[in-house]
């Protein structure tokens, strides 16, 4: 079985933290992400207009 992957890379994640776009847990300095509550943000919240 394998681990559910994140919607977007390690930079992109850190970046949207940092600009407070995503859901995350600090516990310390450690951060921490809930996947499916990260990627439901995405789809909705997140939109990205298409090209055109």
């Amino acid at each position: 079985m394998e681990a559910p992957r994140a919607p977007c890379d390690a930079r992109t994640l850190r970046e949207w933290t940092r600009a407070r776009r995503i859901p995350h847990h600090r516990v310390g300095h450690f951060v921490y992400y809930d996947l499916a509550e990260v990627s439901a943000h995405i789809r909705t919240r997140l939109l990205v207009p298409a090209r055109g």
